[in-house]
């Protein structure tokens, strides 16, 4: 009976609540204070209230608008984004529900992220949008810049690889973190990086390896190959961009320093590839997931080139001169897992699992904790290794304290085992 007493009582103020509503009151709670907290002495005055603050959203009595203590719309219109939140009793189940309840133009914005929680009858929402012109924009200079890539690559012959003849020795050379198009200058512990550095260690490394004398050359390159496509991957990073330093220029520049730096390697066999998360085409994470920048550099290196490109935007995973190689870039959640649930899902029993991953920007191997004590991955048959950067640090990792020696690896098999060795870079 008191679900019907409560109705009758707020039918009965519907006249005197839209009064109030006119008046600019728009708050449930005042509402209910000022027009029941006499009549409501008689009930549970919290649920009652839920129930009342419930009933007189969904009866549309009160307009959804910013200003509520409970609402809230922001727009970045530099950025082409923006977030709804809403806490309260409203029950919001799905992307239709809220752009429903918060008259989202959905030719205009698109949802990306969604954030949900309940406590009790309690809702609150977070919704991230980007503006629908913003993707389709992202999407044109995309298209542009793969059509510049084609027309920059038309006629140009297959470079061939040269072959010396020599004792079977392979090495595997992991390269991580390029970040083709930053250009830092002045800081105080990191280096200064642009697009002559990178090259002028792409150099060096070619030299290291082919004064080694290796039958069989590996390279795998482990993402993040350029610093940014849209040159807003983040808020500031378009500040330590070169000049022309993303778009269609960004991919024909990363193109020819990879093609020059590969062709100069002797005996080179394999070449492996994954995406990085600075490798995306969007802005926004949530929109390419894959890293497409690598999609596309993979697919012209191995129509351009006679190497053979394996590809993949997660992980690739090969055996290499009885050991097992699983190259990644490093950000993807199932990286932050132990090395151990890597291995099974991806690795192959009965040989030595070495996973490789870049991201971080320095030097470490990655450690499981089991039952509060650091077990190094290391039992005698896999092992973990995040690979030095070419790439050293911007403003952000100078500010956070991240330094480290530009450098890459070297690894060949010894014992059925790797043997690694760090080479720093100048």
């Amino acid at each position: 009976m008191k679900n019907l007493n409560y109705r009758e009582l707020v039918e009965s103020k519907q006249k005197k609540i839209k009064e109030l509503i006119a008046k600019g009151i728009t708050s449930p709670s005042k509402i209910i204070e000022v027009l029941f907290i006499k009549e409501l002495e008689n009930y549970s005055k919290e649920s009652l209230r839920k129930q009342l603050s419930s009933f007189l959203y969904e009866s549309g009595l009160l307009a959804r608008t910013e200003g509520t203590d409970k609402i809230n719309w922001e727009e970045n219109f530099e950025q082409g984004t923006a977030s709804f939140n809403y806490k309260g009793l409203k029950k919001l189940q799905s992307e239709e529900d809220i752009v429903k309840f918060a008259n989202i133009d959905t030719s205009i914005w698109k949802a990306t992220k969604q954030i949900a929680n309940r406590w009790g009858d309690n809702y609150q929402i977070k919704v991230w949008f980007d503006r629908i012109e913003k993707e389709e924009e992202e999407k044109k200079k995309w298209e542009e810049a793969k059509e510049q890539l084609v027309k920059h690559l038309k006629g140009r012959k297959k470079i061939l690889n040269k072959k010396k003849v020599k004792q079977t020795k392979i090495g595997v050379v992991p390269l991580a973190d390029f970040h083709i198009g930053a250009y830092i200058r002045n800081l105080i512990k990191t280096p200064d990086f642009d697009i002559d550095k990178i090259t002028d260690m792409l150099d060096e490394v070619a030299e290291t390896v082919n004064a080694l004398d290796y039958s069989e050359v590996h390279v795998a390159l482990l993402g993040d190959f350029i610093e940014s496509f849209t040159g807003t991957n983040h808020p500031g990073t378009w500040k330590e961009l070169m000049i022309k330093g993303y778009g269609g220029n960004i991919i024909i520049s990363a193109y020819e320093i990879l093609e020059n730096f590969l062709s100069k390697i002797d005996n080179i066999t394999k070449v492996y590839m994954v995406s990085g998360n600075h490798d995306r085409i969007t802005s926004s994470n949530k929109e390419d997931q894959k890293g497409e920048v690598v999609e596309v550099l993979a697919y012209f290196l191995d129509k351009h080139t006679n190497l053979e490109i394996t590809y993949n935007p997660i992980i690739v995973s090969n055996v290499i001169d009885n050991i097992c190689y699983l190259f990644t870039h490093g950000h993807h959640n199932f990286t932050k897992k132990s090395i151990e649930h890597i291995i099974w899902k991806y690795g192959k029993q009965g040989y030595f699992n070495l996973v490789l991953q870049g991201h971080w920007h320095s030097r470490k191997k990655k450690e499981p904790v089991t039952n509060m004590q650091t077990v190094y991955s290391d039992s005698g048959d896999y092992r973990g290794i995040t690979c030095p950067s070419l790439f050293t640090g911007n403003f952000y990792s100078e500010t956070g304290g991240w330094t480290s020696t530009p450098g890459f690896l070297i690894i060949q098999n010894r014992h059925n085992s790797p043997a690694v060795f760090d080479i720093p870079l100048n």
